[in-house]
């Protein structure tokens, strides 16, 4: 008798197993199997015909998995199996496994969203650095660093570290080349940013160096109102109403009104407050649950009503850019520069990049200016030694004819105590203050003696940096200028973050720089200024941006102005 055999290559009967929950999750055909009679030699061997090499084992897995699925308790037991699995693989297998954390930042980003809804990650990271040292794990796949030389090896000019996904949720989608600061793509970056350069380079602020003084001086009238009726003045409201009307000059041509109207014009700045945030908490989420956000829509009136405002802000600055565009303007602002690139670059820069640029510097430009220009007057009133020295240098340099009635951003940087406040405001409340995450170049690399593979997140955040003792010294926790007078003032320098480092240092930097060196001490040559309750301390908001609230002040006008 001849063994066994298949009885055709078409198999006549098909095994198929189905499950209600999973309707497709098996749908596979064994073949009809012969077997020969009890007495044959082969009866303990058998021949099957697997269609798409279909095994014995799997048809056995598959008929376990259907009765499985069957059982009521299988769903929370294989939740629970895949939670601790999970959980295992982060704390054990993880290449972050090592890296110190809170245990919650280690399995899952929820706890990073939570600091940021509470609006205090930069206060919190500084604490887990104290407590765990230079690397701390603040999610599942992203680490924190505060070794100062890690600022420079992550961040210098062809590191090879690049952008995370965390930055695409705040690109304003204008234009199909996409934005300078949200792209990923370091060639793209490059190649952009090379073509608007020029126009950000200080010489070329400069040249609009009198858009701004028109917002000064309206700012100073503002100021003077104030000084004359004893009314209070809301700094934290005021300083930012001036930085986004010198963005309406600088970039459309005109002031939007906030400074003129005395209010928050079209609700621009409250739905910035609404709909930035919300972005960031985006990027902070997974990627696959970044859509999901348009569930939250429906139940939000906040954030309805921030999308509605935002597109009328989008409406509104393209309406101003439209009005510039094609036609011949004697202004040398910055819309005027970026439609000269425009009409030379196009069509890899046109109309819909100029709508970038202008629209971006909105809620960049202006957010990094006022949180400055709030520190400096916040920690100048809380520390009147510093007033005092700062105000004796304005009026040395007034007493010797170096200042013009509108003080110049040249005759600025020549007084050393106005650097010295700038750059210790700038150090003791950075504008931004999350890390700026990065993925570990190809190869990997070694940070603080921890070797990071290839594709790893990684970060410093500016908050961390600037109250390190190493650099900025045992008093780093003060607001202190004089620390700038030192012999390693240069190098207290180099470690400054408030703009960025590398190639994606802030390309708005020269425009906020201009408008700080020249405000504060227009502002201090003319008035005293005091906190209303010295004792209240201000109340800070991280979400990206450190927004700060609370700076109610009152004004009086100096003797010598």
């Amino acid at each position: 008798m001849k063994g066994p055999s298949v009885l055709s290559s078409q198999p006549p009967l098909g095994i198929i197993y189905l499950h209600p929950s999973f309707p497709r999750f098996y749908a596979r055909s064994l073949t009809f199997i012969y077997l020969p009679p009890l007495s044959s030699s082969y009866f303990l061997s058998c021949t099957f015909y697997l269609r798409f090499r279909f095994c014995i084992v799997r048809v056995i897995a598959a008929m376990l998995l259907s009765a499985l699925l069957s059982n009521p308790l299988f769903y929370p037991i294989a939740f629970v199996i895949s939670v601790t699995g999970w959980v295992v693989y982060q704390r054990v297998f993880s290449p972050y496994a090592k890296i110190p954390g809170p245990f919650w930042a280690s399995i899952t980003r929820f706890w990073y969203l939570n600091r940021i809804i509470e609006e205090d990650m930069h206060q919190y990271t500084k604490q887990l650095h104290k407590k765990y040292g230079p690397l701390v794990r603040i999610a599942p796949n992203e680490v924190s660093v505060s070794e100062p030389a890690a600022m420079k090896q992550i961040y210098a000019i062809n590191a090879g570290y690049t952008k995370t996904d965390f930055y695409p949720t705040q690109a304003p989608n204008l234009s199909p080349h996409g934005d300078s600061f949200t792209q990923l793509d370091e060639k793209k970056h490059t190649y952009r940013r090379r073509m608007i350069q020029g126009i950000f380079n200080l010489s070329s602020i400069l040249e609009s160096e009198k858009y701004i003084d028109v917002c000064t001086e309206t700012y100073m009238k503002v100021l003077s109102d104030h000084a004359e009726s004893g009314a209070v003045m809301d700094m934290s409201e005021w300083m930012q109403w001036y930085a986004i009307d010198v963005i309406g000059e600088l970039f459309f041509g005109k002031m939007f009104g906030f400074m003129n109207e005395r209010r928050d014009v079209g609700g621009y700045i409250g739905a910035v407050d609404i709909i930035l945030p919300h972005a960031i908490r985006m990027g902070v989420l997974y990627n696959w649950m970044r859509p999901l956000q348009i569930l939250l829509v429906p139940f939000s009136a906040s954030l309805r009503h921030g999308i509605k405002i935002f597109g009328e802000l989008g409406a509104e600055s393209k309406r101003l850019v439209d009005e510039r565009w094609g036609k011949k303007s004697a202004r040398t602002d910055m819309l005027s520069k970026l439609i000269q690139v425009a009409e030379a670059k196009a069509p890899e820069f046109d109309i819909t990049d100029v709508y970038t640029e202008s629209y971006t510097a909105i809620f960049a430009g202006s957010d990094t200016t006022a949180i400055v220009l709030r520190t400096a007057v916040y920690h100048l009133c809380r520390n009147p030694d510093a007033m005092a020295k700062l105000q004796a240098e304005i009026d040395e340099a007034q007493k010797d004819g170096r200042l013009s009635p509108v003080i110049t951003y040249a005759e600025a940087i020549k007084l050393p105590y106005l650097m010295a406040v700038v750059k210790e405001s700038m150090r003791v409340h950075p504008s931004i203050s999350l890390t700026f995450p990065r993925h570990v170049p190809k190869g990997g690399r070694e940070i603080c003696g921890h070797f990071f593979p290839e594709g790893c997140r990684v970060g410093v955040n500016p908050y961390v940096l600037h109250y390190q003792q190493s650099i900025f010294g045992e008093d780093a926790e003060d607001y202190n200028p004089d620390r700038w007078f030192r012999a390693d003032a240069k190098t207290m320098e180099s470690y400054l973050f408030q703009f960025g480092s590398g190639s994606r240092t802030c390309i708005g930097k020269n425009i906020a720089l201009a408008e700080i060196y020249k405000l504060i001490p227009q502002i201090f040559r003319a008035f005293n200024i005091e906190l209303v309750d010295p004792k209240k301390d201000w109340v800070e908001h991280n979400t990206w941006f450190v927004k700060q609230t609370g700076i109610d002040c009152r004004l009086s006008k100096r003797q010598s102005a």
